[in-house]
Formats: structure tokens, sequence, C-alpha cells
């Protein structure tokens, strides 16, 4: 049978399936796969022309790096775009790269200037207010400050990203979904901060890459996988317990699988997918055997040749995007293998005639 997809969960920042028709072996490459192989955008090379803060040059390109990019077409867009190590340029070029800038000092005049323009509030639902990208104009729903606070923030919306009329255009993912903007004070993800009198500028380079290279480039916060739990409970000899080891027996498992009804004073099955294979139920079982030969409380025993997957997004890449591009990684390499087995196969037999 060939391998199969079900989509269980999905979000803006999560995906939740089922892989099946395939071994442990597999399952594990597509793990390895999505965190380690498939390309995303994110800073590369950072030349720091002023930095007065607290945070060293070397730290401050450390955090730019780990910003999370997102090309304007997501993850065909990205696809698009040349590794820096195949591109012909010596150094950068719009093939290869996309330049970043971001400039932020104290002016005793007009207070705190982001890339040479005050920043402002912008009024949110419920009467949140943060600050908002600078942009030299006031929008629906911001007002221009004259900020002079001692502390200043600089965030990933400070970044000014030059898209104008380049073939590649990409900008960092300030928040992983709308909810999460939505839901928080933050304006952007904090790069430092700056106290008066204290500056920096810089300019960098975003450029596409893999996990491999370096963490910056992983696509994902979290890529996991588990076997897929088949439980059985043995009523029989469950109900020999008295109510309050019946209690216990549910209790035993750490995550929400059984519960007592007290109705029925019966323990139930109510989430077979929650068990982690922790083995704590299990040990309750041997705990409350009278002799060896007594069966167990329950049988746990896993479903075969399918798993299941939880991959969770940076924001670079849409969860779709990074199974879907994960699968593509992995065919291709399972198909070059193919070949140079096959090739060495030739080669063999052509040297034995």
């Amino acid at each position: 049978m060939n391998p199969a997809v079900e989509i269980l969960d999905s979000n803006e920042t999560f995906v939740r399936f089922k892989l099946s028709n395939v071994d442990v072996a597999v399952a594990n490459s597509l793990r390895r796969t999505m965190i380690a192989e498939v390309e995303s955008l994110a800073i590369s090379t950072v030349t720091i022309e002023e930095n007065s803060g607290v945070l060293h040059d070397e730290f401050l390109a450390h955090r730019l790096g780990l910003v999370p990019f997102r090309h304007e077409r997501g993850y065909a867009g990205s696809k698009e775009m040349k590794l820096n190590r195949n591109c012909e340029c010596n150094s950068t070029c719009p093939q290869c790269a996309i330049n970043v800038s971001c400039a932020v000092r104290y002016d005793q005049l007009y207070g705190w200037l982001v890339n040479g323009n005050q920043p402002f509030y912008e009024s949110g639902e419920g009467g949140k207010v943060r600050y908002d990208v600078p942009t030299g104009e006031v929008v629906p729903g911001g007002e221009h400050v004259m900020n002079k606070e001692d502390r200043f923030d600089v965030t990933s919306k400070m970044l000014n990203v030059d898209n104008l009329g380049k073939q590649h255009q990409a900008q960092p993912a300030h928040y992983t979904s709308k909810f999460e903007e939505e839901d928080n004070q933050d304006n952007g993800i904090r790069i430092t901060k700056l106290r008066r009198g204290q500056s920096i500028k810089f300019q960098a380079n975003v450029q596409k890459g893999i996990g491999k290279e370096h963490a910056k480039w992983s696509p994902v916060c979290t890529a996991a996988f588990q076997f897929i739990p088949k439980i059985k409970l043995n009523h029989t000899r469950i109900n020999e317990l008295s109510v309050k080891q019946k209690k216990e027996f549910a209790d035993s498992c750490p995550t929400p699988v059984f519960e007592y009804n007290e109705k029925t004073q019966k323990v139930e099955l109510i989430d077979e997918m929650a068990y982690r294979f922790d083995g704590e139920s299990e040990a309750y079982s041997e705990k409350m055997k009278k002799s060896p030969e007594d069966d167990p409380l329950l049988t746990i025993t896993t479903e075969p040749n399918a798993f299941i997957f939880n991959v969770e997004t940076t924001g670079a890449l849409l969860p779709e995007e990074i199974v879907k591009s994960g699968l593509a990684v992995l065919g291709d390499k399972l198909r070059d293998l193919t070949y140079q087995l096959g090739m060495l196969q030739q080669a063999s037999a052509e040297s034995t005639l």
C-alpha cells in the first residue's frame, strides 16, 4: 500500500496529521527533513555600523538571525531564490539576497527616531496601545508621539526591508498568527533595548538556507511524531477493585486518558490518543496483581505502520508548506538513492562481463 497522510487538525501555526503505511524509519526521516532540510529565509550577514547598546555586535547579529522572514509568495517564492553558494555573484545580489537595514537613535529635540522617523502609537481594540512601524505618516488609529522615555525597545517591526521593485520580496514574521498579534502587547520580536544616548545602525542581508547549515533556517519550532496507542481495558479485573482503587487507576495516567464514572462505577477510556507511553498505568496494573499469573488491568499496543505528527511553525512558512516541502525533499532523496543504486548495479554487472 502507498503511504497516506490524513490531516487531523490545523491552523496558522500548527498542523497535526496521521502518516500511515510507512515504518518508523521513514517517519523519522520525514521529521528530520522538516527540521533540517526544508528551505526558508533568515538574515545571514550583518554589517553593524554603529552599536552603543549593551549587547555586543555578535550577540546582536545572532538575535537578528533568529528573526523568521516570510517570502511574499510563501514557499513557492522562496524556492525561486538562489542559494548564495550557488549564485554567480561574488557576495550578494537580488537573485540570492534581500537587503535589510535599521537605524535607531535618540534625538534631544524629537526623542526616539527610527530610520529617521518618529514612532507612533496605534490604538487597537479594547483600548490596547502599542508602537507600530514608523512610516513618517499617521495611519488610521495611529498618533505620533514625542517619545522621550529612558528606555526603548528595538523590534522586528523596525527593520526596513528593501522590497521596492525587487524580484524577491519578504517581511519579518512579527507574529506566528493573527490571534497572537491581537492577543499580546508586543510590537513584534524584541531584538534589543536602548537607553538615552545609545543607538544602533546596521545593514543586513536575508538569504535562503536550511536548518542543517544553521538553526535560524529551521522553519519549525516543533516537529515530533508518536506511535498511535491501542488500549484495551480488562473490565473483569477492574471490577474486582474497590472504588478507591478504581479512582487511583484512572488517575494513575498523567494525561487524561481514563475517567472514573460515578454513576456506572466503571473506569472508562475517554481519550486514547492522549496516552504518551509513560508506563504509569501499566505500573499500577502490575501493582494490583495478586499473583504473577493474573491478567493485567489493561493491554496497550500500537497501530502498525501508523504515526501521529505534530508540527509547529516559526512563522517563516505555513505548517502545510513545511509538510509538503518536507515530503518533496524526502521523495527527491529517495529517487536519487534509487538512481545511485541502479548505477552501482549496472557498473557491477558490466565489470563481470
